[in-house]
């Protein structure tokens, strides 16, 4: 874990989980739940809830293509919800993927829009050297993998699409066009979560609090380099068997990008 003062971590969290990390700790928490798992969280940075960041995503725009930053609920945990609607922190503009963070990010919203592009959240968090903290959640939610694959050139077993529609902020709604890499329709693509957690584990990349195994710490500089060197390799390096069954023959064995005419309908 980086303990630089101004540093950003970026929290997944689970709350049961995460409450037995408190304890393990020596964390005491009241009947309030969430407050005291912010306050935990708060410990963690010691002291500095400025340095923490949360996802915010809510995925609602892929059915009305409208964002409402104000109002749409974050649907990745209730515990983040708690903190959009109960602290202070600002909430990005980029819709699917918005993070709540102390400060305004000032993202880039002009041209097309890229949630996983280089003016990102993420590109952001790696630029200040941030951290990925996991409370009481698995490597499996870290959202961070499609930033590096899209640094990386794009993933072969995944396509871009396009997502035009509108954000509302404080009652103004500005056009946006929002296009990313998305997951092909109707067959089976995961990560090989058990292998990439028992090598970052193995590399010394991925860090335990001494006190308890439900909190664990990722450079995000550092899982760049080296997914960023393991997907120059091999394109296909980061997924499980049974993806493999299918990308290894839709890539032409890693060599080409599969597109979104071979999978939907458009």
């Amino acid at each position: 874990m980086n303990d630089a003062l101004d540093k950003p971590l970026f929290v997944h969290s689970g709350i049961r989980r995460s409450l037995n990390a408190a304890a393990a700790c020596g964390f005491s928490i009241s009947s309030n739940i969430k407050e005291g798992l912010f306050e935990f969280l708060t410990s963690l940075v010691g002291g500095q809830p400025e340095r923490l960041m949360f996802p915010a995503f809510n995925y609602d725009y892929g059915r009305n293509r409208c964002f409402n930053v104000d109002e749409d609920a974050v649907q990745v945990g209730s515990f983040p919800e708690f903190v959009r609607t109960s602290k202070p922190y600002t909430r990005s503009t980029t819709p699917f993927f918005s993070v709540l963070s102390s400060r305004d990010l000032d993202l880039d919203s002009s041209g097309v829009l890229n949630p996983f592009g280089a003016k990102s959240a993420f590109q952001k968090l790696k630029d200040a050297d941030g951290t990925l903290l996991f409370a009481g959640a698995g490597l499996l939610s870290i959202t961070y993998i499609h930033y590096i694959e899209e640094m990386s050139g794009g993933p072969l077993y995944r396509y871009d699409k396009r997502f035009p529609g509108k954000i509302v902020k404080a009652g103004s709604e500005l056009s946006c066009d929002l296009s990313m890499h998305v997951r092909p329709l109707g067959v089976h693509m995961d990560y090989d979560w058990p292998r990439l957690f028992a090598e970052l584990k193995q590399q010394g990349i991925l860090k335990f609090h001494k006190a308890s195994a439900e909190l664990f710490f990722i450079n995000t500089v550092e899982l760049l380099e080296f997914w960023g060197n393991k997907l120059a390799d091999d394109p296909l390096s980061l997924l499980d068997e049974e993806s493999l069954a299918h990308f290894k023959g839709a890539t032409n064995n890693g060599t080409r990008r599969v597109c979104i005419e071979e999978y939907e309908n458009v």
